[in-house]
């Protein structure tokens, strides 16, 4: 799995993602408590930071999931 630089991490927060998290297993986020590592997650506060997240994503070619409430997900014990 790549792990994303700080650069990206910090680019993020400035874009009103707060609370992301580099590493972080995916059993913690999905209702049936399985997965490996996420790369990152960034709780998003409303939709408009969601669409400020997604286009740097796309700008920076990071690619990404959005899960919603985690629920009926099944992530891979490998991650993303």
């Amino acid at each position: 799995m790549k792990e994303l630089s700080e650069t990206i991490l910090k680019e993020l927060a400035a874009r009103g993602l707060h609370g992301v998290r580099a590493s972080v297993p995916l059993q913690e986020l999905t209702s049936f408590r399985i997965g490996g590592p996420a790369a990152a997650v960034a709780l998003v506060p409303d939709g408009a930071a969601l669409q400020r997240a997604l286009l740097f994503c796309r700008e920076a070619g990071v690619p990404f999931v959005v899960l919603g409430n985690g629920t009926n997900v099944l992530a891979p014990d490998e991650g993303f």
